[in-house]
Protein backbone atom coordinates (compact mmCIF):
# COMPACT_ATOMS: atom_id res chain seq x y z
CA UNK A 1 0.00 0.00 0.00
CA UNK A 2 1.34 3.39 -0.96
CA UNK A 3 0.63 6.30 1.37
CA UNK A 4 0.58 9.94 0.33
CA UNK A 5 2.20 12.60 2.46
CA UNK A 6 0.10 15.08 4.39
CA UNK A 7 1.32 17.85 2.08
CA UNK A 8 0.18 15.86 -0.96
CA UNK A 9 -3.28 15.23 0.52
CA UNK A 10 -3.76 18.90 1.42
CA UNK A 11 -2.66 20.08 -2.03
CA UNK A 12 -4.93 17.48 -3.68
CA UNK A 13 -7.93 18.60 -1.62
CA UNK A 14 -7.30 22.26 -2.45
CA UNK A 15 -6.88 21.41 -6.18
CA UNK A 16 -10.16 19.48 -6.20
CA UNK A 17 -12.04 22.34 -4.55
CA UNK A 18 -10.34 24.85 -6.85
CA UNK A 19 -11.26 22.88 -9.98
CA UNK A 20 -14.86 22.18 -9.02
CA UNK A 21 -15.91 25.23 -7.01
CA UNK A 22 -13.22 27.85 -7.57
CA UNK A 23 -13.96 31.29 -8.99
CA UNK A 24 -11.42 32.75 -11.40
CA UNK A 25 -10.41 36.29 -10.47
CA UNK A 26 -9.30 38.96 -12.96
CA UNK A 27 -5.66 38.62 -11.89
CA UNK A 28 -5.61 34.86 -12.61
CA UNK A 29 -5.94 33.81 -8.99
CA UNK A 30 -8.70 31.42 -7.96
CA UNK A 31 -10.89 32.10 -4.96
CA UNK A 32 -12.24 29.13 -3.07
CA UNK A 33 -15.88 29.95 -2.37
CA UNK A 34 -16.13 28.33 1.00
CA UNK A 35 -14.68 28.83 4.43
CA UNK A 36 -12.14 26.10 5.11
CA UNK A 37 -11.24 25.95 8.79
CA UNK A 38 -8.01 24.06 9.46
CA UNK A 39 -9.95 21.56 11.54
CA UNK A 40 -12.17 20.66 8.54
CA UNK A 41 -9.16 20.35 6.20
CA UNK A 42 -7.54 18.08 8.80
CA UNK A 43 -10.59 15.83 8.96
CA UNK A 44 -10.83 15.60 5.17
CA UNK A 45 -7.10 14.86 4.85
CA UNK A 46 -6.97 12.50 7.83
CA UNK A 47 -4.35 14.43 9.77
CA UNK A 48 -4.08 16.83 12.70
CA UNK A 49 -5.11 20.46 12.65
CA UNK A 50 -1.54 21.36 13.62
CA UNK A 51 -0.15 19.62 10.54
CA UNK A 52 -2.62 21.46 8.32
CA UNK A 53 -1.61 24.79 9.85
CA UNK A 54 2.09 24.05 9.25
CA UNK A 55 1.55 23.05 5.60
CA UNK A 56 -0.84 25.92 4.79
CA UNK A 57 1.61 28.40 6.31
CA UNK A 58 4.33 26.96 4.10
CA UNK A 59 2.12 27.37 0.99
CA UNK A 60 1.40 30.93 2.10
CA UNK A 61 5.10 31.63 2.63
CA UNK A 62 5.86 30.29 -0.87
CA UNK A 63 3.28 32.69 -2.33
CA UNK A 64 1.06 29.88 -3.61
CA UNK A 65 -1.84 30.61 -1.30
CA UNK A 66 -3.26 33.51 0.63
CA UNK A 67 -5.96 33.16 3.22
CA UNK A 68 -7.52 34.48 6.35
CA UNK A 69 -10.19 33.01 8.55
CA UNK A 70 -12.93 33.91 6.07
CA UNK A 71 -11.63 32.98 2.62
CA UNK A 72 -8.80 31.36 0.69
CA UNK A 73 -7.26 32.34 -2.65
CA UNK A 74 -4.91 30.20 -4.72
CA UNK A 75 -2.41 32.72 -6.05
CA UNK A 76 -0.53 30.29 -8.28
CA UNK A 77 -3.02 27.66 -9.48
CA UNK A 78 -0.48 25.96 -11.74
CA UNK A 79 1.91 25.38 -8.85
CA UNK A 80 -0.62 23.99 -6.40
Amino acid sequence: VRYQTVEYRIRKLLREIMETEGRLLKNGEIELPMRLPHRLVAQLCVTSRQSVTIHLLELKKQGILRYNRYHMVVRQPGVL
